[in-house]
């Protein structure tokens, strides 16, 4: 669990931290982009290693989530998100979300901090994401580079960042 002033990270399963993530993953991805539900929820839930930031008062503010990437290619989930975890050599982060009324106090870096360390503490070599165009310089904060072209999901333009 990482601290800082007033914020704690937790870290668990989607058995774990599913009310808490879904919570903010709900207001930042579905009610405030328009992302639809039935996008939102998906297969990697179960699998990933979810970071959750909580306030002094137990109320979550911010997300993500780490899955493995069998072979590099992530055509197939791994079995299960312990053993996943610690068998592979590249992960993925997503599902990264800070409330609104939250953003600019250094939450978001609490969650991607968490989560770098998480995989680096597995063995995870290397790192990808796809990232909203807003957030690419967020991302470079953490050592990743864009590549390719910008494409679509879910409505809004991504393009596929690594580290």
């Amino acid at each position: 669990m990482t601290q800082k002033p007033n914020f704690r990270v937790q870290t668990g399963d989607w058995a774990a931290l599913a009310a808490h993530a879904l919570a903010v993953r709900l207001k930042v991805f579905v009610q405030e982009q328009l992302v639809p539900l039935d996008m939102e929820v998906d297969e990697w839930d179960p699998l990933a290693l979810h970071a959750v930031v909580f306030d002094q008062d137990g109320a979550a503010l911010a997300t993500g989530r780490l899955v493995s990437k069998q072979s590099g290619d992530g055509a197939e989930p791994a079995p299960s998100a312990s053993s996943s975890l610690s068998n592979c050599t590249v992960g993925q982060v997503g599902r990264v979300a800070v409330l609104a009324a939250c953003r600019g106090q250094g939450i978001g870096k609490l969650v991607m901090t968490c989560l770098i360390q998480e995989a680096l503490e597995r063995g995870i070599k290397r790192l990808t994401l796809h990232s909203q165009l807003t957030a690419i310089g967020f991302y470079e904060n953490f050592g990743f580079r864009s590549v390719g072209k910008v494409f679509e999901e879910a409505g809004i333009p991504h393009v596929e960042m690594f580290r």
